[in-house]
């Protein structure tokens, strides 16, 4: 019955951190989330980069595709490129400053270290 909970539990997860940086990268392209992706954006990024802010949200939208499709084909790599990539966002919020998204966002990083504990046990 645990080994059952503990799977029933990386299930969960592996679909939530596959499926949702998918869905949320597609939505820099297509808007269908009817969210303005550049008011969490510290205006400096794109600057550094050499980048308008359009071009570097479909960059960031690339890199969420590529984070999901890791997790659904090498969940414990993916997993890690999750929690990294959710910490550069925790970063990019906290400077300025969206504190309470940040606060979600710290919250989907520990269940994405999560996922990679789990993604660990499973492979034993």
């Amino acid at each position: 019955m645990k080994h059952n909970n503990i799977l029933l539990a990386w299930r969960l997860l592996y679909f939530t951190y596959g499926l949702f940086p998918i869905i949320v990268g597609l939505d820099k392209f297509f808007g269908f989330l009817a969210a303005d992706w550049s008011i969490y954006m510290n205006a400096y990024i794109p600057t550094f980069f050499n980048m308008t802010s359009a071009t570097f949200m479909y960059a960031i939208g690339i890199i969420e595709i590529l984070a999901g499709l890791l997790v659904f084909f090498r969940p414990l790599i993916g997993g890690y490129v999750t929690v990294i990539m959710l910490a550069i966002i925790i970063i990019n919020l906290m400077s300025i400053p969206q504190y309470d998204t940040a606060a979600r966002a710290t919250a989907m990083a520990v269940g994405a270290y999560v996922f990679v504990l789990l993604s660990r046990k499973l492979q034993k």
